[in-house]
């Protein structure tokens, strides 16, 4: 049995032999096993970018950027948290969910 390569980050897999409809013999008690398959490819890495310091009463953006092929989609949450400067006196507090594509 040959194991495939598959680019891109992926959870382990299973895959399962077994054996049936023996000629001359019979089946003995173990009929089948459950192979692992462990992913050898590098994780993905998601990461945020975008301008460190803005002025006051201006929006500000930030990018999020995928590093390395993932064969599911990636999701990820991006949130506020106060620092020194505190929500919502000083900034509009936001939560929300980041989607990737696979790839």
């Amino acid at each position: 049995m040959t194991i495939c390569h598959n680019a891109g980050h992926e959870p382990n897999e299973t895959v399962v032999l077994q054996l049936f409809n023996p000629v001359g013999a019979s089946l003995g008690s173990k009929q089948q096993i459950n192979l692992t398959i462990t992913d050898n490819d590098p994780s993905s890495v998601v990461a945020i970018t975008g301008t460190p310091s803005v002025n006051e009463g201006v929006s500000a953006s930030f990018t999020v950027t995928l590093t390395g092929a993932s064969a599911s989609p990636i999701s990820v949450t991006a949130s506020t948290t106060n620092g020194s400067a505190t929500a919502p006196s000083d900034f509009t507090a936001t939560n929300y969910a980041v989607l990737l594509g696979a790839g």
